[in-house]
């Protein structure tokens, strides 16, 4: 009986002690993928291990575990017309977050729901990048959409956040949002709301790893009530100061100015990982600039607390810290 060929073999084997390079693997079992036949029985097993190496070079792509809990979920079930609703303004609200954020002016969505083992739990998934029909990618190619899943994630735990009772910074977060984002966010937190739904779960991408997520019934009233408040003035500080500490899970930074108090100022995907590393030196001297947000109730003039949101920071040269 013959031995089955292998199903890859390195180019050269790899010396012992050598350290390990998974993109030079990734890019070599592509290359190897490729030439075999689609019909191969040995193609689903090799197509599973490419996407380990993708995951091992490019991190996991993006997915929302939720478990839907609280009064309105019994067991393992839900009435279907609640979870229905509940499920078109999740699409919407994701849908819009991600026109605003990304500037896009028409966007089909398309998210992706598997039902999962649990109490009620749906995978929510962005759809998968398109690809050249036949092709093989090595590089991790996601959907717009994860943009705006990740910061709904990030708005739901400002939501519960316990050290934002007034929702400034959660005001703040929501700033840049259009009028029709902020509308499906007050619509998706009342429909939360008013089918008594409680949601916790996880978000996972490759930028971030893995981070929890929650938004009890409370906090989807804060939400709405942040959504609705009308946001009349948007005020630019550039401050100077140290980065004093950082939380994943609402994406907020707390700012110590050299002048007055410190604050927490909400920070948007793009800027997250760079505040992250800065975290790791506390006495650096940065300068960030700032979108400082004054919001107002619907039908009222009276200015509330002001939010902050960074929209650049940079460490400072010796010649300016004093030093």
């Amino acid at each position: 009986m013959s031995t089955p060929e292998p199903l890859h073999r390195r180019r050269s084997p790899r010396r012992a002690g050598a350290e390990v390079n998974w993109n030079d693997d990734l890019n070599q079992y592509s290359d190897l993928l490729e030439r075999v036949a689609t019909d191969d029985l040995r193609r689903p097993l090799m197509t599973a291990h490419l996407d380990r190496l993708l995951d091992r070079v490019h991190g996991p792509t993006s997915v929302l575990d939720l478990h839907v809990e609280g009064p309105g979920v019994e067991g393992h079930t839900t009435d279907v017309g609640p979870l229905a609703t509940f499920l078109k303004a999740l699409d919407e609200v994701v849908k819009n977050v991600t026109k605003s954020i990304g500037r896009i002016g028409r966007l089909s969505s398309s998210l992706r729901v598997t039902p999962a083992l649990g109490s009620v739990r749906l995978i929510v998934e962005p759809p998968d990048a398109a690809v050249a029909a036949g092709a093989l990618a090595t590089k991790r190619a996601e959907h717009v959409e994860a943009m705006g899943l990740n910061r709904l994630v990030t708005l739901m735990n400002l939501a519960q956040d316990g050290e934002d009772p007034t929702s400034v910074d959660l005001s703040a977060a929501m700033h840049d949002l259009s009028p029709a984002a902020r509308d499906a966010l007050a619509r998706f937190a009342k429909v939360t709301r008013e089918a008594t739904y409680e949601l916790r779960g996880s978000w996972t991408d490759a930028r971030s790893g893995e981070r929890s997520v929650r938004l009890s019934l409370p906090a989807a009233g804060r939400l709405e009530r942040a959504a609705g408040d009308a946001v009349r003035t948007v005020d630019h500080e550039t401050i100077a100061g140290t980065v004093d500490g950082w939380e994943w899970s609402s994406s907020t930074v707390r700012f110590a100015p050299h002048v007055g108090r410190s604050f927490r100022a909400n920070v948007p995907e793009q800027l997250a990982s760079e505040v992250a590393h800065l975290v790791s030196s506390p006495d650096l001297e940065v300068e960030g600039r700032f979108a400082v947000v004054t919001t107002y109730k619907r039908g009222s003039n009276q200015p509330g607390r002001k939010g902050y949101s960074l929209e650049a920071i940079n460490e400072l040269p010796p010649s300016q810290t004093g030093s």
